[in-house]
């Protein structure tokens, strides 16, 4: 029989302290998520949110079902928000580079 294995929690942050509630509409909590990320690290909010979703994956119940997809959604969400917040401009690709110099050799 396999063990399980549980996934810590951080006790510290608290999404509560900025008013996230799973009950709450999406804008509100969507607000409550930027306002957090304002005061806290962003990828750590992301991680807790995962965590959570995570917790509620496999339980069957139908409460538990609902919870996992608005978790999803914020998920969702804050990838998206960390994608554009913190990602670096695209790099041209190499691919493209070593055509246009092994053409010139071909001569």
């Amino acid at each position: 029989m396999s063990k399980k294995v549980k996934i810590p929690l951080d006790k510290n942050m608290e999404l509560k302290r900025y008013g996230y509630n799973l009950e709450q509409t999406t804008d509100k909590r969507r607000t409550a998520l930027r306002k957090a990320a304002k005061h806290e690290n962003p990828l750590a909010i992301l991680k807790r949110l995962v965590v959570l979703r995570t917790y509620r994956k496999n339980m069957h119940r139908q409460p538990y079902l609902n919870d996992y997809k608005i978790l999803d959604n914020d998920v969702k969400y804050m990838q998206a928000m960390y994608r554009t917040k913190y990602s670096k401009t695209k790099k041209s690709s190499r691919k493209g580079s070593r055509k246009a110099s092994r053409k010139g050799s071909r001569k």
